[in-house]
């Protein structure tokens, strides 16, 4: 499965979050299984589909930007941050540290959300180009 499709959804576009969400779900789920193939060890995706985390996502992109991410889509940014670290320090064999730091963002902010994307985007493809399949 590849994330690409439905990472390029644009600001704003609730119809488009909700097929991210559930893409990037499946998408974790495979390098989970691949990872536990190639490495004997995996990650739990326990988490990244939260309807609560979504609806605040959404709502941030309809109103005026604000420095208030409510707290769903903290602990999600939290959570799905950590699951990447996780993935990268295994898969690629090196720290996250250096890396950009997917909790960092503000979704009330179009460019944060579009180089938030893009990031997010490369992360998977060095992830899932290394485990093999893309």
């Amino acid at each position: 499965m590849n994330i690409d499709l439905d990472s390029q959804f644009q600001f704003g576009d609730a119809a488009g979050l909700k097929m991210f969400m559930l893409t990037h779900k499946f998408v974790h789920d495979q390098i989970a299984l691949f990872a536990q193939a190639k490495y004997g060890s995996s990650f739990s995706g326990y988490g990244l589909m939260s309807p609560f985390a979504e609806a605040a996502w959404e709502e941030l992109m309809k109103g005026e930007r604000t420095e208030n991410i409510p707290p769903a889509l903290q602990d999600w940014l939290q959570l799905h941050a950590i699951l990447h670290d996780e993935e990268y320090a295994l898969i690629v064999g090196v720290s996250s540290i250096g890396q950009p730091d997917l909790s960092l963002v503000n979704f009330s902010d179009q460019q944060q959300f579009y180089d938030w994307m893009y990031v997010h985007q490369q992360l998977h493809d060095i992830e899932q180009g290394i485990l093999g399949f893309k």
